[in-house]
């Protein structure tokens, strides 16, 4: 036995666009509230003869003959399923919204007998412009490459970055004339020195002498 059409929800209705199924295998019933759906949000478009909710809710109860109750269903559910917020950006709604502002303008332009309307239409496309964001200040443009990791090099090679050559053995005996400096720090300095055969440049944490 199938649904009716009070039974009916959004929740259904994915199901069906979701599984894509043949509509001869789908309960005619989904398809006719999908079909009301669409007729809502048609009249929903239709500013100057619905516009709100209470107009398309008197329809549906009139013309197609429906309870309040899925009258007011189908209303909220087509709001839903075709505006949903989660779905429609801050962006978008903005251009909705100035879509219909300049249409407001075209009109109020073409029916405008004095200078004063024409100066009434021009506040409909400041308010526009608001919508816009266009009385704003464009955020300065950062170019991609400043969020990308910074380049660096470490090199214990004097000649490599412009110094002259250093000499091993000179600095190995000026660092032995420094009696207070640890074992494990004179090994490290020796090694940073280039005194030594072996170089690590990164130490753990509990390995670098300078923090231990």
């Amino acid at each position: 036995m199938g649904l009716k059409l009070e039974d009916i929800n959004l929740s259904h209705i994915y199901e069906y666009i979701n599984n894509g199924e043949v509509e001869a295998k789908v309960d005619p019933n989904i398809i006719q509230y999908l079909d009301y759906l669409d007729k809502a949000r048609s009249m929903h478009l239709r500013i100057n003869e619905f516009g709100h909710k209470d107009a398309i809710i008197a329809h549906f109860i009139k013309v197609e003959k429906l309870s309040r109750y899925l009258a007011n269903n189908i209303y909220n559910d087509a709001m839903e399923y075709f505006y949903s917020d989660k779905q429609i950006s801050k962006d978008a709604w903005r251009n909705i919204i100035a879509q219909r502002k300049e249409k407001n303008y075209i009109l109020a332009i073409q029916i405008a007998k004095d200078t004063k309307d024409v100066a009434a239409a021009d506040k409909i496309l400041d308010s526009m412009a608001k919508v816009l964001g266009l009385d704003q200040i464009d955020p300065p443009q950062i170019p991609a490459s400043a969020f990308t990791q910074p380049f660096k090099m470490y090199s214990i090679d004097t000649e490599f970055l412009g110094l002259p050559k250093k000499n091993k053995s000179e600095i190995k005996k000026m660092l032995e004339k420094f009696p207070e400096i640890s074992e494990k720090l004179m090994l490290r300095l020796q090694e940073e020195a280039g005194a030594l055969p072996t170089v690590r440049l990164f130490l753990d944490e509990h390995e670098n002498p300078r923090k231990s």
